[in-house]
């Protein structure tokens, strides 16, 4: 299983937006949003998100996303038929990650293995402001 994108500006708009909707419409509070699962499928067609319903815990797609419109490029293997990548994260987990989405100028997301387990990886690229002390 292997997943590496590099986002365009505007699916880091995009993905900002889509990734900060469900923070919003679960529930305001750390709490809520700790316990709110985020199931991701990502394939080399589509990148969907989507979340259990509150109420009676079937599952609810708010986002299909074509990765030929937010991805500049994008390496997707999996075993499975289909080719796609399933995974499940926490909301408040994917929010800490995505906070760098819109400061960056550059974005990549990569699945890593970490210790056996599968690791969804944010890397930015953050310009550096302008400090009049060091001249230039």
């Amino acid at each position: 299983m292997k997943f590496r994108g590099k986002l365009t500006a505007a699916g880091q708009s995009a993905l900002s937006q889509v990734i900060g909707h469900p923070a919003k419409t679960r529930g305001g509070s750390s709490n809520d949003r700790r316990f709110t699962v985020v199931n991701l499928k990502i394939s080399p067609i589509e990148f969907t998100l989507g979340c259990s319903a509150m109420d009676d815990g079937s599952p609810e797609t708010w986002a299909h996303l074509a990765v030929e419109c937010i991805f500049d490029t994008v390496e997707c293997q999996s075993l499975r038929e289909g080719n796609y990548i399933d995974l499940v994260a926490s909301l408040e987990n994917l929010l800490a990650a995505s906070k760098g989405l819109s400061a960056s100028t550059s974005t990549e997301i990569r699945l890593r293995n970490k210790s056996g387990l599968a690791v969804l990886a944010f890397t930015y690229t953050i310009p550096q402001a302008y400090d009049p002390s060091v001249g230039g």
